[in-house]
């Protein structure tokens, strides 16, 4: 089966992951979507009517309790343990402060040419990524290492899903080692843990510049649909509409707003 599910630790993202939801119901798709959520916010979940499975965040285990920051803790660690989250075989996933603004069927079928476990967006050689420190990560751990972003993953349930994220758990310990950077928010962040494991079993990230899957903060004037990529300063239009734009001012921005009325009307 195939299926959305998003990380929604507290009533504002549970607010922006319902906002989402809409926006992917309103383009006829019909796949089910679940949440990860506190247990004390399953009734607020329920009230939106929209999510077919809430999976509640209890974690209990050293992993947790070595991380430090709340994104750490609420963020990276569901993201490094996905692989005992995600309630489908085929599951994407995404960061919650997104819109779908044109069919996902396309997302769907892209993934789907994989043979990872795991497939996510990004450069195959980008040294400017990880704040233009790159070069001394993939020094210290002596082999080239990707750009792999965090706002998108593809999830197949196959037998290399478990060994993946097996290593993920490890990396987060060699963090320091690595020569990874504390650098937002004074914590580690999933992505270049990720990055690491992708170089660890060869596995290749899709380019932003090539598929037409997730572009990013279109002001609300913008005309739908677009083939505009705006990522990392690059401009490029592209041969097919973009499904989903990630808006990084979130639901407070004015443009976020103006897009969601305008899809849903």
């Amino acid at each position: 089966m195939e299926g959305y599910f998003f990380i929604a630790i507290g009533k504002k993202y549970i607010d922006e992951c319902y906002n989402l939801s809409l926006t992917i119901r309103k383009y006829g798709d019909t796949r089910p979507i679940s949440l990860l959520i506190n247990k004390e916010d399953q009734e607020y979940a329920l009230s939106k009517n929209l999510f077919d499975k809430l999976i509640h965040f209890e974690p209990n285990d050293k992993l947790f309790q070595d991380c430090k920051t709340n994104f750490e803790k609420f963020c990276l660690y569901p993201r490094i343990n996905l692989d005992k989250y995600v309630p489908y075989q085929k599951t994407i996933i995404t960061d919650s402060d997104m819109l779908c603004i044109y069919s996902m069927d396309q997302v769907w079928e892209t993934f789907a040419k994989s043979d990872q476990p795991v497939q996510m967006l990004g450069f195959k050689n980008d040294l400017s990524w990880h704040w233009n420190t790159l070069k001394e990560v993939i020094e210290a751990y002596g082999k080239h290492i990707q750009h792999t972003h965090g706002g998108i993953f593809y999830i197949n349930k196959t037998q290399n899903l478990e060994p993946f994220f097996n290593y993920c758990r490890e990396v987060f310990y060699k963090y320091d080692e690595y020569k990874c950077k504390k650098y937002f928010r004074g914590g580690k962040v999933d992505e270049i843990i990720f990055a690491i494991a992708f170089s660890k079993f060869d596995y290749k990230p899709l380019e932003f510049t090539e598929h037409s899957i997730m572009t990013f903060n279109l002001l609300g004037e913008v005309i739908l649909p677009t083939r505009l990529q705006t990522v990392n300063q690059i401009y490029k239009i592209m041969e097919k509409p973009f499904s989903l734009v990630h808006m990084f001012e979130k639901m407070e921005g004015e443009n976020y707003q103006k897009l969601f009325k305008r899809i849903m009307e």
